[in-house]
């Protein structure tokens, strides 16, 4: 599968890897792809996905699933965290629900265990600072709080504030 590039500043289909979107926050003995326990974790979340359906056939309570989600987050981690390239920026297979073809910029991300730190916030900072004086449609596009918002919960989303240019 040959995905086309995505337009999202944290996901890149890795075509070229001399253009990636975070290359200045890689480090140059960084391989890209980067490697990660990628058969590990699609291990789990199978057995999660599984143990979701066995809860969903029983008609479990909403506490049951919530048990699980607390249980899975936890596991994952635990897992992402203590993986070889654990707090490495590179290029990690599988993003945008894609397990393949498509990849983020490291090992745990939001969509895993909801961590909105590390460097999603270093490519937020990129995308913020070339947006910052965008002009989009005659409206100047002023982004107040993004980056403040990367280390409050992933719930609370960031301010954008949108100034229409005078006429």
């Amino acid at each position: 599968d040959t995905h086309p590039e995505p337009w999202e500043p944290n996901v890149t289909a890795l075509h070229d890897p001399a253009t990636l979107k975070w290359k200045d926050l890689v480090q140059p003995a960084t391989p890209l792809p980067t490697p990660w326990i990628k058969h590990e974790f699609e291990e789990h979340s199978r057995a999660i996905r599984a143990h979701r359906g066995q809860l969903i056939d029983e008609q479990a309570s909403e506490a049951d699933f919530d048990a699980l989600f607390r249980e899975q987050r936890a596991i994952e981690r635990d897992m992402l965290s203590a993986s070889a390239n654990a707090g490495v920026v590179g290029a990690f297979e599988g993003a945008m629900y894609e397990a393949s073809g498509l990849y983020r910029s490291e090992v745990d991300c939001i969509m895993f265990t909801r961590n909105m730190l590390g460097v999603h916030k270093g490519v937020l900072r990129m995308e913020v600072k070339r947006m910052r004086q965008a002009v989009v449609g005659g409206a100047l596009v002023l982004v107040a709080s993004a980056l403040a918002a990367c280390t409050q919960a992933a719930a609370d989303p960031p301010t954008v504030t949108v100034y229409k240019s005078p006429t």
